[in-house]
C-alpha cells in the first residue's frame, strides 16, 4: 500500500477543514496509508478520540522523517512546515517546501493557499476546495434534483418593527401581480401532510417555516440583518 503524508500544522480551524476533506473523499484514499502530521495545540482541540479519521493523526515530526512516502502534501501556511517538508523523503511533493533556502511551490492550488498568508482579500475559494484540489481529488457533481415549479406562495407575517403593515400588504400585492399563476395563502393555512414541494414560503424564519421546509417546501426568509453565506 502506498504511503501518504499530509502536513497540517496550522490552527484548529484548518485542521478540521482538512479532516472534513479526508472524510468526504475517503474513496480516493483506498490505495493509501494516510498519516496527518499536526500541531500539538491543535491536537488538544480534537475531542472525539474514537473517530476513525483521528487514528491517522500524529504530532511526532521525527517519526515522519524516518519514513519514506510516496506522496507528501503540505497544507500548512507557516514556514516551519515548509522547512519540515523539505526534510521528509517522498517521491512526490505537493504544497510548499524549501529547496536551497528558496521556497518552492510546484502546484497551482498551493499558490492559491499561500495567498491567505499574504491576507489577500480577493480569494473566493472555500478552504476545503483548495485542499481537495491540492490533493487532486475531483469533486463528483451530485445528480440534479427534479425541478418542482412553484404553484403556490405562502406568506408569513413579519414584525412591524421590521416591515410596517402597509409594506407587508404592498409585498403581498406585488407577489400577486408578479406571479398571477400562483395562489397566495397564509403559512398557517398550508397543510404539511400534502405535497409542499410546489409551494414557496416568503417571510421570517420561524418554527412554523422550519417545519414547512422540512416537509419539502422552499423558502425566502426575511431578516433585518444580513448574516452572510458559506457556500
Amino acid at each position: 500500500m502506498k504511503k501518504l503524508l499530509i502536513i497540517q500544522q496550522d490552527e484548529a480551524y484548518f485542521l478540521f477543514e482538512t479532516l472534513q476533506v479526508i472524510e468526504k473523499f475517503q474513496s480516493h484514499l483506498k490505495e493509501f496509508e494516510v498519516t496527518v502530521l499536526i500541531d500539538e495545540k491543535a491536537m488538544k482541540t480534537v475531542y472525539d478520540k474514537s473517530a476513525p479519521v483521528l487514528k491517522i493523526l500524529t504530532t511526532d515530526e521525527q517519526k515522519v522523517k524516518n519514513v519514506s512516502y510516496d506522496v507528501t502534501v503540505n497544507l500548512s501556511l507557516n514556514d516551519k512546515s515548509a522547512h519540515l517538508h523539505s526534510e521528509i523523503v517522498s517521491t512526490k511533493k505537493l504544497g510548499a517546501y524549501f529547496n536551497n533556502e528558496l521556497l518552492q511551490v510546484d502546484d497551482l492550488w498551493s499558490t492559491y493557499l499561500l495567498t491567505l498568508k499574504g491576507k489577500a482579500p480577493f480569494l473566493t475559494f472555500h478552504m476545503q476546495d483548495i485542499y481537495r484540489n491540492i490533493l487532486g481529488f475531483k469533486y463528483v457533481i451530485p445528480p440534479k434534483k427534479h425541478y418542482s415549479p412553484i404553484r403556490q406562495i405562502a406568506f408569513g407575517a413579519v414584525a412591524t418593527q421590521l416591515f410596517s403593515a402597509e409594506e407587508q400588504e404592498n409585498l403581498v400585492h406585488e407577489l400577486s401581480l408578479s406571479f398571477p399563476q400562483c395562489s397566495l395563502k397564509d403559512i398557517s393555512e398550508v397543510d404539511l401532510i400534502e405535497d409542499v414541494s410546489h409551494t414557496l414560503y416568503v417571510g421570517p424564519a420561524s418554527l412554523e417555516s422550519l417545519k414547512f421546509c422540512e416537509a419539502g417546501g422552499k423558502g425566502i426568509f426575511l431578516s433585518s440583518v444580513f448574516q452572510g453565506f458559506n457556500l
